[in-house]
């Protein structure tokens, strides 16, 4: 079975309404990190916004697994400077509306060295993503500064390819 169609099936289990197929669904998502994290790269596009969805939840075990899993993204990421920065971007993605600008503050004030791998990427886009979208001329210079910044240090272009259609339109504005 490809891991495409494990996520189609576990993303069916994180619209059902009994919390219990939920946290299980988002449990083994986390899960896939661990066991197939080549695989889970062209799925993570599409994981990490429902995981962060899930962090909204009404049932605080959902909640919690939701943190669990994106931790467990986090955990598979090679690059060393974004490895550390994981606390401070789960942060960002939790709570986007108190810690989308401190994110992209560390972001910018971080000197990358290495490439940026496909799970790094499904952490930092939607944060980045989400500066691009905000009122404030500053934080869409900045969340622009990091779009470019990112371009330069994916070896891999197939890894950016998910998420052009959603960047382009915000940084062309």
């Amino acid at each position: 079975m490809h891991t495409t169609h494990v996520w189609v099936d576990f993303a069916e289990g994180l619209e059902d309404k009994a919390w219990r197929t939920k946290q299980g669904s988002v449990q083994l998502l986390g899960a896939m990190a661990y066991c197939a994290p080549q695989q889970l790269s062209q799925c993570l596009p599409k994981v990490v916004p429902k995981l962060t969805e899930v962090l909204t939840d009404t049932h605080p075990k959902v909640q919690s697994a939701g943190q669990t899993a994106l931790q467990q993204v986090g955990n598979v990421i090679k690059n060393p400077e974004i490895s550390a920065l994981v606390p401070t971007l789960l942060m960002g993605l939790t709570d986007p509306n108190d810690y989308t600008k401190h994110s992209l503050d560390i972001l910018l004030q971080t000197t990358f060295i290495n490439s940026i791998d496909a799970p790094s990427l499904a952490l930092l886009v939607p944060i980045v993503h989400r500066g691009l979208r905000q009122r404030s001329a500053d934080t869409k210079k900045k969340a622009a500064q990091i779009v470019g910044n990112m371009c330069s240090l994916v070896t891999e272009p197939k890894d950016m390819i998910p998420y052009i259609g959603l960047l382009l339109p915000e940084v062309k504005k």
